[in-house]
């Protein structure tokens, strides 16, 4: 169940960084924002007129929102948990990342993928974006005939992205290669969406890599309630390994990290945006709640689980746990109090803990549930997790409760520290305002 690179031999030269690398948005050569997966921050690192403000937090925001359990999140928090550096890993998905934003943007805006609506990017990444759009609009002639031209061409553009998505790559820019492994499939005809055409062709392409004698990429386990329980226990375990000398290490990394172990049930993203004022830097600091709007998506999820047969006969533990943690997470999510984000960690860990703990694999109904928690990797690291739940509470929960902290300390000697290295030192001292009432 692990996530691992054909050649997974990260190069471990070079001085250890949380951040290894991260996505950016750029102007010219002026740098304006970037996102940082590993920690899971926004920087908006230039004083931009009011006009720009909605567009640079659409693409920072967007490409926390694609990256979520997919392996460009996944692997390079693991890299950290296990004291490699996660720089490698991020520069594999760059185009990836890039040109997938770049097609679906417009989509979600309601508009095709056309170059007409595209957003402005770096030449290569441009021109893997045209790839991805000329190969939907070919695809899109497979599709079901109730489907409009426009409509077809999207849905196949959005399948082929999510596909790229789960794509782990041997070395940066290989989105071309991976793009045209793609197109080398002829889809099942008459699809009527892009769920329907993504697993098609996810399994199309899984076959392939598997014939290939020396494939050059990978594919990340689809991600559903079942491989995500898998990967929530894994991280469990990456914890209970991770040594560092600076325990503000665990911090940095929580709220991606607690993302994958809530199974999506929390979220917490941070932005800080950079202005200069008489004698030192203002770094104003943000975060993105959930709001009643987006409940409304966490419920129509849990809604999906609780309607399945296997959770209404009680057969699934993995729904049933998938259902707990959501359950969890409402009063929090929804929560205007100030330790919520501590409160939820030490609720959850207790919570998922207990549940683990109950776990029988001789009473598992569920075949999706045996054989995915009884694979050999995922059942090691349980039987560990199990032993040291009061470990993992306490370790995590003394992580979050020092988080808003770090926010102010930590996190700013990181982005001092980053932006000298990128040749853009903040020369005057940084003052950090929290503009947020609660964490």
């Amino acid at each position: 169940m692990s996530l691992r690179s054909p050649e997974d031999t990260p190069d471990t030269s070079g001085e250890h960084s949380l951040l290894g690398g991260g996505y950016h948005l750029e102007a010219g050569k002026r740098r304006l924002a970037s996102f940082w997966p590993t920690i899971n921050q926004i920087w908006i690192t230039r004083e931009l007129p009011s006009s720009w403000d909605f567009y640079v937090r659409v693409h920072e925001e967007f490409h926390h929102a694609g990256l979520l359990f997919q392996p460009a999140q996944l692997l390079p928090l693991r890299n950290i948990l296990l004291g490699l550096p996660p720089g490698p890993e991020i520069a594999k998905y760059e185009d990836i990342v890039e040109a997938t934003y770049a097609v679906r943007l417009p989509i979600v805006a309601g508009y095709p993928p056309s170059s007409r609506f595209r957003p402005p990017s770096e030449p290569a990444f441009h021109t893997l974006a045209k790839g991805i759009s000329q190969l939907g609009r070919q695809m899109a002639k497979t599709a079901n005939k109730s489907l409009s031209r426009q409509e077809a061409w999207a849905h196949a553009a959005r399948a082929i992205c999510g596909l790229m998505a789960y794509a782990i790559p041997s070395r940066p820019r290989q989105g071309h290669l991976i793009l045209r492994e793609i197109a080398g499939i002829t889809p099942s005809p008459n699809w009527g969406n892009h769920v329907a055409l993504f697993y098609d062709l996810y399994s199309r392409l899984s076959l392939s890599i598997f014939q290939a004698r020396k494939p050059q990429f990978q594919l990340g386990p689809q991600m559903n309630a079942h491989t995500h329980l898998c990967y929530s226990i894994l991280y469990l375990d990456h914890v209970l390994r991770f040594r560092t000398e600076r325990e503000d290490d665990l911090a940095a990394i929580l709220p991606g990290l607690i993302q994958i172990v809530s199974l999506g049930s929390f979220l917490l993203l941070p932005t800080y945006r950079l202005s200069r004022s008489k004698g030192y830097v203002r770094a104003d600091i943000r975060l993105f709640h959930p709001n009643r709007k987006i409940e409304s998506l966490f419920r129509h999820f849990e809604h999906i689980l609780k309607n399945s047969p296997e959770y209404r006969h009680g057969s699934c533990d993995t729904s049933r746990i998938y259902v707990s943690c959501f359950e969890t997470g409402r009063p929090y999510r929804l929560s205007n109090c100030r330790d919520r984000f501590p409160g939820f960690v030490s609720h959850l860990i207790r919570q998922l803990g207990e549940h683990l703990r109950n776990l029988d694999s001789e009473r598992m109904q569920c075949s999706a549930c045996r054989a995915n928690l009884l694979d050999p990797t995922v059942l090691s690291a349980l039987r560990g997790v199990r032993e040291r739940i009061p470990f993992l509470h306490d370790r995590l929960f003394e992580a979050a409760k020092s988080y808003e902290q770090w926010l102010s300390t930590g996190s700013i000697a990181l982005m001092k520290e980053r932006l000298k290295i990128e040749g853009l030192p903040l020369e005057m001292p940084v003052r950090p305002f929290c503009r947020f009432r609660y964490l």
